[in-house]
């Protein structure tokens, strides 16, 4: 049969989040299924069904990552595609290919298993893959690393941040981690959304199944990180800041002299009647004065940022607020920096 390379890669393409890479994995995690129609991919941690284009009547397992790459070099729009028993003969011009299929084994239980159930609820991709943006934290080293869904509000932190997005839709309560979000970020077709069992699936418009297993809710601090951040946002005592330009490029500036607080690239940001970006590191330092920019507080007061957090934050937020946890701004307490707009909330504490 004559088949159209670049679909057959663009399929492929959106199953390889689901195979294993590295050393340690569970038995065919580095493989895809080709079966009825459908390719699939599954690695414990993710799986992925994709319907193959019309007119492609493949069969087999082989090795995901090394056929996507060899069918990537080939040179012509369509190939020759024979399945046999036992491998796959491809044609390409004077190219002639023989893939050896590798033993199916239990892997379509796998699948199987995972089959959704018709309790879908109905999202909204482009506000769902806003919040995966919003809510990722960079190098999140901490035990709550990830992000967190429940109702219509998507949570993350660690030691020094806490985000929250606020979504169109409700959501059923699920935990993803960092590793999941980096995928799933890629996508923003997702239209609906269902917990099943322990995985979290995702349909997207053009009928990909993204699964993704779901951490344990129980541990995710909802109880004590919700309630810290209302206090913040409603605190009387704060100074709102209107988030210019200027303050992004200065910080953009600094990160050349950052310096690294548990992995992270920290820059100083100092509160006062004037607002100064710093860095600092064994190369020289930095220091720059923001226009238009002042906190009327008693004395400056310095706070660490990793400046990656500042910078995609940018075209999130609107409103920058300094509030202090005492009326006074007594000087010997901390102060903490809230972000926010309509949709969105991330909350500061230096990273001291």
């Amino acid at each position: 049969m004559k088949v159209n390379r670049k679909n057959l890669l663009c399929a492929i393409n959106k199953v390889l989040p689901g195979i294993g890479v590295g050393n340690v994995m569970i038995e065919g995690a580095d493989t895809i299924v080709f079966s009825k129609g459908h390719i699939y991919s599954y690695n414990s941690a993710i799986s992925v069904d994709v319907k193959l284009p019309d007119g492609m009547d493949i069969k087999g397992v082989v090795k995901g990552q090394d056929f996507y790459n060899c069918l990537s070099k080939l040179p012509g729009e369509e190939i020759e595609f024979e399945v046999t028993k036992s491998s796959w003969e491809i044609t390409d011009g004077n190219i002639k290919i023989s893939i050896k299929l590798l033993p199916e084994e239990n892997l379509m239980e796998r699948f199987a298993s995972l089959a959704p159930t018709d309790k879908w609820v109905d999202i909204n991709g482009e506000d769902f893959n806003k919040a995966l943006k919003v809510c990722t934290i960079r190098n999140n080293n901490s035990a709550f690393g990830g992000i967190y869904f429940t109702g219509a509000k998507a949570l993350s932190t660690n030691k020094w941040i806490i985000n929250k997005a606020i979504l169109k839709n409700e959501y059923p309560e699920f935990w993803i981690g960092d590793s999941a979000v980096s995928q799933l970020v890629k996508w923003n077709n997702f239209c609906k959304v269902q917990f099943n069992k322990s995985w979290v699936q995702f349909q997207s418009t053009d009928d990909v199944i993204f699964s993704v297993r779901s951490l344990n809710i129980t541990d995710f601090p909802i109880s004590k990180i919700l309630p810290l951040l209302e206090q913040e946002v409603a605190a009387e005592k704060a100074f709102t800041l209107e988030l210019k330009p200027q303050f992004y490029d200065a910080i953009n500036r600094a990160s050349e002299f950052s310096h690294t607080i548990d992995d992270h690239e920290a820059v100083v940001v100092e509160f006062g009647k004037e607002i100064k970006i710093k860095g600092s590191r064994t190369s020289g330092n930095y220091e720059e004065i923001v226009n238009d920019m002042t906190v009327d507080i008693p004395e400056p007061k310095e706070m660490n940022f990793d400046f990656n957090d500042f910078i995609s934050s940018e075209k999130f937020f609107d409103t920058f607020r300094v509030v202090s946890d005492t009326v006074d701004f007594d000087t010997s307490k901390p102060i903490h920096c809230v972000l926010e707009s309509e949709t969105a909330v991330k909350l500061f504490s230096s990273m001291n």
